[in-house]
C-alpha cells in the first residue's frame, strides 16, 4: 500500500487546488453580482437579496456545480441606473428585460460563455457593438434607445435571433452573410433607410420584421430563403410591382400594407400555407386577386387601394375570418358572401356599392359588417338583414346619385324622381328647395307643376326609416334650370362727350357695347334684356391765333374783324356736337417816319434795301418782322468831296515842298482833312525821286563803232 500513498496524496493535493480555484471564480462572481446590485439601486428591487446569505439564495441566480454564475434573471425586477460591464465568464443566460436600465448598452464581452441575452424594454442608448460573443444564439435589445447604424454581427457566428424592435437605428441594413444560421430578425419600429437585401446568404431564416422604417426599392422575393414563413415590411416607403413570392413554400404571414407598391396584383398561387395576407394602403389597382387556391386563409386586408370591379369569389376559404376591402373603388352590387363559413368581420365601407346580394342571416359565424359610406338605401340594408350582428355599421351612406340639371320651360310640369326605394313603405321622405322644406311631399318623388322663375334652384330629398335611426339618407342636389324667352331691346345710339345716354335708368357715357338684364318681378313673366351699342364721339375746342396789320381785316363767325381781341365760334360737326372755335386776334399797328440826313458825295444811304447816291425827297415803304409796312420819308443832302493830285519827278538829292511839308524821298502821299460838311479833302502828290546818280548802262556795238555817253566818247 505504500507505494500508492504519493499518489493519494498529489489526488488530494489536486482536489484542494481545484476547490481553491472554484472558491475563487465563486467569490469574483458574487463581487460582479454586488457590483450589479449597488449600481442598479438593489435595496429598491422588487425581489430584493440579502448579501449576507450565500449567493444561491439570491433570486434570479443559477449556479453551476463549482458555484459560478450560469444564468441570471432579473425580469420585471425594478433596476434602475446602469448595467456595468459585468464580468461573468461561466454565465450563458443574461435576462433583465422590463425594468428600467439606463445610460450606454456595455459590449458584454466579458461574458463569453453567453448564449442568450435579453435587454428588452429599458432605456439604454449610445451605438450597437458587433458583439465579440462567439456562443451568442438569442440576442433581444428591443424597446430601448440604442442609436447608430446596425453591424453585421460577424463576431456572433452561431446567432439565431436578432431582436432589436422600437428602437432609434438608422442607416442602411447589412446582408448578414456572416451568420448564415440567421432564423429570426426583427428590427421594426427604427430608422432605418435603403433598399431591404434579398438575404441570399441566409437560407434558415424563418421570420422577417422590418415594419415602421424608412425602407425604400422594391420588394425582394426572397428566392434564397425559402423556408420563411412570416414577412412583415409594412408602413415603409417600397414602391414597384408586388412579386408572388413562388419560392416562399412555407409562408403564412405576408405583410405588405403601408407602402406605395403599384401595379395590378397577381395570384399567390404558391402560397398555400398562407394564413394572413395584408396588402393595404398602398396603389395597388386593377382586380382583386383571386385568392381561392389559398385555401387556409384567415385574414385577408387589401382595403385603402384603387382596386376596381367587383369581390371576388372567394369560394373554398373555409377558414377566412377576415375580410377587408373598404376604402377602393369597388361598386355594383355586394356579392352573397354567405358561402365563407368562418367569415366573422366583413369590411366593405367607402365603396360604391349601390346594391346588396347579401343577406347575414346566411352568414352564421358573421357578427361584424362595416358598410357605411357606400350607396346604400334602406331596401339594400333590409336586404342586408343585419340587425342581428354584434356591430353592423352603415351610416353614413355616400348621396343618392341624381342628375346634375334638369331644365325645362315656363309653365311646363316637372317630375323630380329619386327612383330608389319606391317600393319601401315605411320610408320617410321630405324635399327641400334652396334648402327650404316642401311641406306635402312625403313620397319619392316630387312634382312641380305649371313651373316659374320662383320655382328655380336646388333641390334635394332626404330620407328616413325607423328600422335604421342611425341614417338619414340624402341625394345629391339637383338644379332646375327654367328656359324663358328673353325679351331682347336693342339700343344703337350716339352721344357727344360729356352728354350721358340713360337706358332702363342707368347712365352710359363712354363708347361699348352693354348688355343690362331687366329682372320682372312677376315669376310668371319672363326677363328683358337691354342690348346698347353707344359711341360717343368727341367735342372739338380748337383756339387759333392770327396777327394782322392795321387797316387789315379778319373774316370770322361770319363777320368782319379788325381790332385785336379774343373772339370764339360754335360750329356742328357731322356727328351733331358742337365744335367751339376761338381766335385770338392781334392787330399791329402801321409805322411812319420822318428821316432827315446828308452824306457825302460818294457814298450811299440805305433805307432798308432802297440805295439812295443823290440829293432829293423819298418815299420809302418797307415790310417790317410782323409783315405790317413802315413808311420812311426820306429829305437826302448831298455834300460834295475835294481831291487833288499832284505828279512831280526831281533829281537824285533835290527836296519837293508839297503844303508845307518837304519830301526827298519818291513815294505817293496823301493828306486827309474833313470840311466844314463833313466831307473828306483828299491831296495826293506822287513824288519821283532816283536814289541814286549812278546809271548803269549796257550797250553792245561793232567793232569801229564808239558810244557816245555825256561828254565822254566809248569805242
Amino acid at each position: 500500500m505504500s507505494r500508492f500513498f504519493p499518489q493519494k496524496l498529489f489526488f488530494l493535493a489536486l482536489l484542494g487546488f481545484s476547490y481553491s480555484v472554484h472558491a475563487f471564480d465563486r467569490a469574483a462572481d458574487s463581487l460582479q453580482l454586488v457590483n450589479l446590485y449597488n449600481g442598479t439601486e438593489g435595496a429598491n428591487w422588487t425581489d430584493t437579496w440579502d448579501l449576507n446569505q450565500p449567493m444561491d439564495t439570491w433570486k434570479g441566480v443559477t449556479l453551476d456545480a463549482g458555484g459560478e454564475v450560469l444564468a441570471l434573471s432579473l425580469i420585471s425586477n425594478n433596476l434602475v441606473g446602469a448595467l456595468p460591464n459585468l464580468v461573468l465568464p461561466k454565465i450563458k443566460q443574461l435576462a433583465l428585460r422590463n425594468n428600467t436600465l439606463r445610460d450606454l448598452l456595455p459590449p458584454l464581452s466579458a461574458m463569453p460563455s453567453l448564449v442568450f441575452v435579453d435587454l428588452a424594454n429599458n432605456e439604454m442608448d449610445g451605438p450597437l457593438f458587433d458583439f465579440n460573443l462567439p456562443n451568442l444564439e438569442t440576442l433581444n435589445l428591443s424597446n430601448n434607445k440604442l442609436v447608430g447604424g446596425v453591424p453585421n454581427f460577424s463576431q456572433m457566428p452561431k446567432i439565431q435571433t436578432i431582436v432589436m424592435n422600437d428602437n432609434r437605428l438608422d442607416g442602411g441594413l447589412p446582408d448578414f452573410n456572416a451568420i448564415p444560421g440567421l432564423i429570426n430578425l426583427r428590427l421594426a419600429n427604427n430608422f432605418m433607410d435603403g433598399p431591404i437585401p434579398e438575404f441570399n446568404f441566409l437560407p434558415d431564416l424563418l421570420v422577417l420584421d422590418l415594419h415602421g422604417n424608412r425602407f425604400v426599392g422594391s420588394v425582394p422575393a426572397y428566392r434564397g430563403s425559402t423556408n420563411l414563413f412570416f414577412i412583415d415590411l409594412s408602413n415603409n416607403d417600397l414602391n414597384g410591382f408586388m412579386p408572388t413570392f413562388s419560392r416562399l413554400l412555407q409562408l403564412e404571414t405576408l405583410r405588405l400594407n403601408g407602402n406605395r407598391i403599384t401595379g395590378p396584383v397577381a395570384n399567390f398561387g404558391a402560397l398555400r400555407q398562407l394564413t394572413e395576407l395584408d396588402i393595404s394602403n398602398n396603389l395597388l389597382e386593377g382586380n382583386i386577386p383571386d385568392l381561392r387556391v389559398n385555401t387556409i386563409l384567415n385574414d385577408f386586408n387589401a382595403s385603402g387601394n384603387n382596386f376596381s370591379g367587383n369581390i371576388p369569389s372567394f369560394a373554398g376559404l373555409d377558414e377566412l375570418q377576415r375580410l377587408d376591402v373598404s376604402n377602393n373603388q369597388l361598386g355594383d352590387t355586394l356579392p352573397d358572401l354567405s358561402y365563407l363559413p368562418a367569415l366573422v368581420e366583413l369590411r366593405v365601407d367607402s365603396n360604391n356599392f349601390v346594391h346588396s346580394n347579401f343577406d347575414v342571416t346566411n352568414a352564421a359565424s358573421l357578427q361584424v359588417l362595416v358598410a357605411h359610406h357606400n350607396r346604400f338605401t334602406f331596401s339594400d340594408l333590409f336586404a342586408i338583414n343585419g340587425s342581428g350582428l354584434n356591430q353592423f355599421i352603415y351610416a353614413p351612406q355616400k348621396p343618392i346619385v341624381m342628375p346634375d340639371t334638369i331644365q325645362s320651360t315656363l309653365g311646363a310640369d316637372v317630375l323630380i324622381d329619386l327612383i330608389e326605394d319606391f317600393n319601401v313603405p315605411d320610408n320617410i321622405y321630405n324635399w327641400f328647395h334652396n334648402d327650404i322644406f316642401l311641406v306635402g311631399t312625403a313620397v319619392n318623388e316630387l312634382l312641380i307643376t305649371n313651373i316659374n322663375g320662383l320655382d328655380q334652384g336646388l333641390y334635394y330629398a332626404t330620407v328616413r326609416n325607423d328600422a335604421f335611426q342611425a341614417l338619414t339618407l340624402r341625394s345629391e342636389q339637383v338644379r332646375l334650370i327654367m328656359d324663358c324667352p328673353v325679351n331682347e331691346i336693342v339700343v344703337v345710339d350716339s352721344i357727344c362727350i360729356g352728354d350721358t345716354l340713360f337706358v332702363n335708368n342707368k347712365p352710359y357715357t363712354e363708347s361699348g357695347e352693354y348688355t343690362d338684364t331687366v329682372l320682372v318681378p312677376d315669376p310668371a313673366t319672363c326677363d328683358s334684356i337691354f342690348l346698347i351699342s353707344l359711341s360717343v364721339f368727341p367735342v372739338f375746342d380748337t383756339t387759333l391765333t392770327d396777327t394782322i396789320c392795321e387797316s387789315d381785316q379778319v373774316m370770322f363767325g361770319g363777320g368782319v374783324i379788325t381790332d385785336s381781341g379774343f373772339y370764339r365760334d360754335t360750329l356742328t360737326s357731322v356727328h351733331g356736337c358742337d365744335s367751339i372755335v376761338n381766335l385770338n386776334l392781334l392787330v399791329r399797328p402801321a409805322f411812319r417816319q420822318l428821316v432827315v440826313t446828308e452824306i457825302c458825295q460818294g457814298d450811299t444811304l440805305f433805307i432798308g434795301d432802297i440805295a439812295h447816291t443823290e440829293t432829293g425827297l423819298y418815299d420809302d415803304t418797307l415790310q417790317t418782322v410782323h409783315g405790317c409796312d413802315s413808311v420812311f420819308i426820306v429829305d437826302l443832302t448831298v455834300r460834295d468831296t475835294f481831291l487833288s493830285v499832284t505828279d512831280m519827278k526831281l533829281c537824285f538829292g533835290d527836296t519837293a515842298e508839297f503844303r508845307g511839308v518837304n519830301y526827298t524821298e519818291g513815294g505817293t502821299y496823301i493828306e486827309q482833312f474833313t470840311n466844314a460838311n463833313g466831307c473828306d479833302s483828299l491831296y495826293i502828290l506822287n513824288l519821283d525821286i532816283p536814289v541814286s546818280d549812278r546809271y548803269p548802262m549796257t550797250r553792245s556795238i561793232c567793232a569801229g563803232d564808239s558810244v557816245i555817253v555825256g561828254d565822254s566818247v566809248y569805242r
